[in-house]
């Protein structure tokens, strides 16, 4: 078990973590709110939509995760930087 000293050694060596966006395929049973137009992002069968999913760091803290169709993200001119695709 490592000691506080050496647990903070550690986590010091860490890269700060920044905001990021990756653009997938909606899942079913997926049914989240897109921060940008508040309507529901959900899944839709014969219809391959994707969303944008993005981790939010402010600070190098995690503030959490934001949901945005994939127009949405691009209409608000893609603030967590270009989507990868997964």
């Amino acid at each position: 078990m490592p000691t506080a000293m050496a647990t903070r050694e550690m986590t010091s060596d860490r890269k700060v973590q920044h905001s990021r966006a990756a653009c997938r395929l909606i899942q079913p049973g997926s049914w989240v709110r897109c921060v940008h137009c508040d309507d529901t992002i959900k899944f839709v069968a014969r219809l391959r939509h994707k969303q944008v999913v993005a981790n939010v760091y402010q600070a190098g803290q995690w503030q959490g995760i934001e949901h945005f169709h994939e127009r949405c993200y691009a209409e608000s001119c893609s603030p967590y930087g270009d989507p990868t695709d997964y």
